[in-house]
């Protein structure tokens, strides 16, 4: 994967989306940039929601350890026990925040003394509650599961949002879909390498459903949240036309859902975005190398 002589280019920017289940498509994904030597060329490591986990995972050089997270921790732990369309209607918590943060330290799937020591930056997209401005925060550091939980909250179904230096954030997918532009401006000359888990046709689905049953909740967060998805499309549009913009994303036969909890329907999900990779491998090496 090294272009040229010497030692490897670091202009890559890897951005791992979110979409709850739906993140085990990017883990795969990642397992297998990861193995290609896509390590070599980070400049940085950005994610948010699921994808802020699976970034993690990444920059720490321990991405296959996300099918312990996927198809073993959150089923048998019951931490999506909740996450039932009658739940969802009544404002009831969706995530048992609490064991994910527990399980997540007890097996140290996400550390922050690893992550401290990463070269490049490593950044978890979250959200002001407050305000809903969107912000990166650094998860280089000892609290880094307090930052990941913080950029996975799904407010208002999640407790009320994780605090950060004083600061209570929210998901960051209410406010960013994929991330393109803005890591563009922040890395105007570096190549982007997005690993998305929704195809057009979930996205469609997804801003209906769930930005009506936020609507029932809260209008100025459905407000945000249908804001940010009709703005993807177009975001999308300009990210796969980018020259130096790589994007790998499921097709509309992906059959991971947002709550999905069957190991076997995950693991084929992960090996799914595993083969995204795959049958790119060419394209993906002329790109690290022009």
């Amino acid at each position: 994967m090294t272009p040229g002589r010497g030692a490897p280019s670091r202009d890559l920017v890897v951005y791992a989306a979110g979409g709850g289940m739906r993140g085990i498509f990017g883990a795969g994904a990642l397992q297998a940039l990861a193995e290609m030597g896509v390590r070599e060329h980070l400049l940085a490591v950005y994610g948010l929601s699921a994808g802020a986990f699976n970034g993690a995972l990444f920059a720490q050089g321990t991405t296959m350890r996300a099918m312990e997270w996927y198809l073993h921790h959150i089923p048998a732990r019951g931490i999506l026990a909740r996450a039932t369309p009658a739940a969802l209607l009544r404002g009831e918590d969706m995530v048992d925040v609490k064991e994910a943060e527990r399980v997540l330290a007890a097996e140290r799937l996400v550390d922050g003394e690893v992550l401290g020591r990463c070269a490049f930056p490593v950044r978890f997209g979250a959200v002001e509650r407050d305000s809903l401005e969107f912000r990166w925060l650094d998860a280089r550091r000892p609290d880094a599961i307090r930052v990941l939980l913080a950029s996975s909250t799904i407010f208002p179904f999640v407790h009320d949002g994780v605090a950060i230096d004083g600061v209570t954030y929210i998901d960051g997918g209410y406010r960013e879909g994929i991330c393109y532009r803005r890591l563009r401006r922040e890395h105007p000359d570096a190549r982007l390498l997005l690993v998305l888990n929704d195809s057009e046709q979930e996205s469609v689905v997804r801003r209906a459903a769930v930005g009506a049953v936020i609507r029932f909740r809260d209008e100025r967060l459905a407000e945000a949240w249908l804001d940010t998805f009709d703005q993807t499309q177009g975001e999308l549009a300009e990210a796969l036309a980018a020259p130096r913009t790589f994007v790998f994303r499921p097709d509309e036969g992906f059959p991971v859902h947002l709550a999905s909890t069957d190991p076997a329907v995950l693991a084929h999900g992960f090996w799914l975005g595993y083969r995204a990779v795959l049958t790119q491998r060419e394209r993906l090496q002329e790109f690290l190398a022009a």
